[in-house]
């Protein structure tokens, strides 16, 4: 111990054959002369399924993180948005907890994700008593007119004298 081979400030204890010693390191420390530092991802700091690589220095480290994860520990909520769940060219908005998001769909779709046809017939499109109804599309319609009218919205002809 008379070369004081314990660095960053160990002590040294020479072992009962006097030949040899070993070193009680200082917090931070580690190895046969306290020189090495400790992995600093052996206390598993990147959450959320982040893989943790020391830095070369070795008291530093990097958190790959996974998807939709950001952050030095990988803690950040991760985007609703990253999965583009709006449909139809809708737009989407995280919602301010992190987890949750608002689409504004584009004209013509509704629902939580734009995947949403309104019907066609809730404006009434059939006039003069016609009878609509959806076409599987989901965005058209056909009018079975009432006797008299024909076209698509049952606007054309006019009723027949019935006296």
């Amino acid at each position: 111990c008379l070369s004081k081979p314990c660095a960053n400030g160990g002590t040294c204890s020479p072992i009962s054959s006097g030949s040899d010693y070993t070193c009680a390191c200082a917090a931070g420390y580690t190895g046969k002369n306290c020189t090495a530092e400790p992995d600093p991802c052996l206390s598993k700091p990147c959450a959320n399924g982040g893989t943790c690589s020391p830095i070369s220095s070795g008291s530093d480290y990097t958190c790959a993180c996974a998807a939709g994860y950001t952050g030095k520990n990988c803690t950040a909520e991760p985007d609703p948005c990253l999965s583009k769940p709006c449909a139809n060219g809708g737009t989407c908005s995280p919602i301010s907890s992190g987890s949750d998001y608002t689409c504004a769909c584009a004209a013509g779709y509704t629902g939580k994700n734009c995947t949403d046809e309104p019907d066609p017939c809730l404006s009434k499109p059939c006039a003069n008593g016609g009878t609509c109804s959806p076409i599987s599309s989901g965005s058209d319609y056909t009018c079975a007119c009432a006797a008299g009218y024909t076209g698509k919205n049952c606007t054309d002809g006019k009723p027949r004298d019935v006296c």
